[in-house]
């Protein structure tokens, strides 16, 4: 979830328009199947939350950081626990400080959050605090060399992973682009990787770094046993490393072949349409739910229509594209049984917690 709008807009649909096409050359790929095997109401009073995390014993964790409130919900009730965090982060006191809403919650149910503040000289600081599982401060670690920090996720022995541009680079201080840093328990860096997306050589460095944050701040971080994930929006690829950062598998997502979506909505191809991977969720055997939104220019602003499609290994679609079940709903993630979620609002203090199964059928 992001700090833009977490549900694409779907804009007024227009009148159908028929994809023609020669049925010699449809690919018949199996319909994606969806079975809801539990909901949750969350209601989230006070707050917008942009963040959704699932952590220990059922828990779900929402992150509202334009105000500040952190909510924990237990598996069976949807009023939730809320702490403010200016009551228990102490830098809360420093001039313009700025929640992320790339949070992660750890095995225990540490949350950890990133932050940003201006320190005593107007530099910018760049930080992790860790909350304990009873809401309470645990700590707050500053980063040393600083970066970018937009999301955070939890690592083993209390290092912890940060998705971020390394300023050093566009200051000549060093030499790779990188964009996922390892730091230690105390805040040192350990380690870089992730380099940056290939530019043309022709792109002013304001393009460059505005396609960059474009990646970070939409993207996704997460880990799983010594696997760290990372998901880069639009370049539309998944990267998998060791913990040590060292790559074990890049997998570039395709757009289904054949998508009949866009054109009974009256959204039409062409240079100016973009396709950007939203939110992947890993299920079995290796395959990737995926969550795409088809974006185009219309008036001032874009026209989004948001659909699933169930991708291999490789990124190809092994599934027919499939408009999203509900309304102003989104994928949120999937855990390690082999169940995948949506997030659903109700409206602004209500949300929808879905739990399903995905199938091919």
């Amino acid at each position: 979830m992001s700090q833009h709008n977490p549900a694409p807009r779907f804009g007024r649909f227009l009148a159908i328009v028929l994809l023609t096409c020669p049925p010699a050359l449809q690919a018949q790929e199996p319909e994606l199947g969806i079975e809801v095997v539990g909901r949750r109401l969350l209601d989230v009073p006070g707050g917008r939350p942009q963040g959704l995390q699932l952590g220990p014993y059922g828990q779900a964790v929402m992150l509202a950081p334009k105000q500040g409130l952190l909510y924990r919900f237990s598996a069976s009730k949807s009023a939730p626990v809320t702490h403010r965090l200016a009551e228990v982060i102490p830098e809360f006191q420093h001039a313009g400080i700025h929640v992320f809403q790339g949070f992660s919650v750890d095995g225990a149910g540490r949350v950890l959050i990133p932050l940003q503040w201006r320190g005593a000289d107007r530099s910018p600081v760049a930080a992790v605090s860790i909350l304990e599982p009873d809401g309470t401060r645990g700590k707050t670690v500053v980063l040393s060399p600083r970066v970018e920090i937009r999301h955070v996720a939890a690592g083993a022995d209390g290092t912890f992973y940060v998705l971020g541009l390394n300023a050093g680079y566009f200051r000549g201080l060093e030499k790779e682009c990188t964009m996922v840093h390892k730091y230690s328990p105390a805040g040192e860096r350990l380690a870089s990787f992730s380099s940056c997306p290939e530019t043309p050589r022709s792109a002013s460095l304001s393009s460059v770094v505005h396609r960059l944050n474009k990646d970070i701040d939409l993207g996704h971080l997460w880990t799983k046993g010594d696997l760290v994930y990372h998901v880069l929006p639009f370049s539309r690829e998944l990267r998998v490393f060791r913990s040590d950062g060292t790559l074990v598998r890049r997998v570039k997502l395709q757009p289904p072949a054949e998508n009949p979506l866009p054109a009974r909505y009256s959204m039409f191809g062409g240079d100016t349409v973009s396709q950007q991977v939203w939110r992947i969720a890993p299920v079995g055997e290796g395959n990737l739910l995926v969550h795409w939104v088809y974006s185009q220019p219309e008036g001032p602003g874009r026209r989004n229509l948001p659909y699933l499609a169930l991708h291999n290994a490789a990124g190809v679609a092994i599934s027919q594209p499939k408009l999203l079940p509900w309304k102003h709903s989104a994928l949120a993630f999937s855990d390690g049984q082999g169940y995948c979620y949506f997030i659903r609002w109700i409206s602004p203090v209500r949300h929808e917690l879905i739990r399903t199964k995905i199938y091919l059928q």
